[in-house]
């Protein structure tokens, strides 16, 4: 291998016999990238509510790097931090490396009467269109909090996939 790069603390790449990798490669390779999300069906007078949770006592930072939303009608979604358990698990993150292990974070869903949790604030998304949020600094979630996508109009389900790494 041979290193390209101004100095050891400047490294832009890895070059091998294979070919160039770009940092976010070795980061998929090391086991250290997920995906995963939860489909969830509106329910009269309820939100839909989906959560990024990084369980307590994890030991690891989720770094949350794109969402992808997609509500069955043209809504408002909320971005909120919320760090109690929501009622349902989907599963743990997938490893965006085949065959690698799940990640720790969790994927979480539930319809409630309340818009559960802390706004940071809302966007608004179309119906059953793809809204891809590309953050241009990843939201960082430590042990024992969560991050809540809520669609704020009752009765109108979300479709919801996250990228994160766990570092």
């Amino acid at each position: 291998m041979q290193l390209i790069g101004a100095a050891a603390t400047d490294i832009n790449q890895l070059q091998s016999n294979a070919g160039a990798y770009r940092n976010r490669d070795f980061a998929v390779n090391a086991g250290q990238v997920f995906s995963g999300g939860t489909n969830l069906n509106g329910a009269a007078s309820n939100y839909a509510h989906h959560q990024i949770k990084n369980p307590s006592g994890s030991g690891i930072v989720t770094l949350v790097d794109r969402v992808i939303l997609a509500p069955s009608a043209a809504s408002r979604i909320g971005i909120r931090t919320y760090d109690t358990d929501l009622a349902s698990k989907a599963g743990d993150y997938k490893a965006n490396k085949l065959g690698g292990a799940d990640g720790q974070t969790e994927a979480r869903y539930e319809n409630n009467t309340s818009a559960l949790g802390t706004s940071i604030g809302n966007i608004e998304a179309l119906a059953l269109t793809p809204l891809v949020i590309d953050f241009e600094y990843p939201i960082m979630i430590e042990a024992g909090k969560g991050l809540n996508f809520v669609n704020l109009t009752t009765n109108v389900g979300l479709l919801f996939w996250a990228f994160v790494r766990e570092v």
